[in-house]
């Protein structure tokens, strides 16, 4: 197995069960950042649809959905009894 941001040989540490290396899909916690950083190719697709979406709906932008956040509203939390 290779890690799939450096293609470096994955090596099963001391402490790892076989299982548990064989989910290992970076030798370590440098490459997995560098990974999630850079989005996927396929998120430069998303927009361009979407944008399309909303022009055949009739919409010139995506409708804000109000959850009570950030919206003038105070935030209700849960009571301590």
């Amino acid at each position: 197995m290779k890690c799939e941001a450096c293609q470096k040989a994955l090596k099963r540490r001391a402490n790892e069960s076989p299982s548990d290396f064989g989910r290992r899909r970076f030798c370590n916690t440098q490459c997995s950042n560098a990974v999630r950083r850079n989005p996927s190719p396929v998120a430069g697709e998303i927009k361009p649809r979407m944008e399309r979406f909303l022009e055949l709906m009739g919409l010139t932008s995506i409708p804000a959905i109000p959850d009570g956040r950030g919206d003038g509203q105070r935030r209700i939390r849960r009571a301590r009894i």
